[in-house]
């Protein structure tokens, strides 16, 4: 609802920062760990549907992605490993061993461009993005910003060539605003 409302990112930020603590308690560890993540991690406060615009829109690179979704269980590995005294370290140098053991995380890149001019990486994303409930969520969500004049329906149909890997005809068909916000009433 805050975001809705468009309420300032760091106030959405402190509240994920009290929600996440009183989720926790009392657990000194989880609580540092928290306050570690909210500085390293841009989309710390972020749900899922927005990540994945920013990401189709170009707006968050993979290794943010990475980042935000590894970063919690990698620094419980170091502070298991270190112990919670760990903790105590400046961030600097908590970051730096946090970005080295998330390399770990960070895909190969192979780049094959076929004639077409799409990797081979990038077309099989692609589809297995189309078949996805998150990909169809996506789809749904786009339409939705579309409708609500949150995005253009050349942005939108744009997003589904790049990201999603349709063709330009096929985007421009599945993009139907007029339709996005009614609801099926065949009782």
């Amino acid at each position: 609802m805050l975001k809705e409302k468009n309420a300032p990112e760091p106030f959405l930020v402190e509240i994920t920062r009290d929600l996440s603590k009183k989720r926790f308690g009392n657990n000194e560890k989880i609580n540092k760990i928290i306050d570690i993540l909210i500085q390293f991690d841009p989309l710390f406060h972020k749900d899922v549907q927005e990540i994945n615009m920013m990401k189709a829109a170009e707006m968050v690179d993979s290794k943010a992605v990475i980042n935000h979704v590894y970063a919690m269980k990698v620094l419980n590995e170091l502070v298991d490993e270190k112990g919670i005294d760990y903790l105590s370290n400046n961030y600097k140098k908590i970051e730096a061993d946090l970005i080295a053991e998330l390399q770990a995380y960070y895909p190969v890149e192979l780049t094959l461009i076929d004639d077409t001019g799409v990797s081979d990486a990038s077309a099989e994303a692609q589809a297995k993005l189309r078949g996805t409930v998150g990909g169809v969520q996506g789809l749904i969500a786009v339409n939705q910003a579309v409708a609500n004049g949150e995005m253009t329906e050349k942005a939108a149909e744009k997003l589904l060539v790049d990201v999603y890997g349709f063709d330009p005809e096929t985007a421009a068909e599945l993009i139907d605003p007029a339709n996005a916000t009614q609801t099926d009433n065949n009782d």
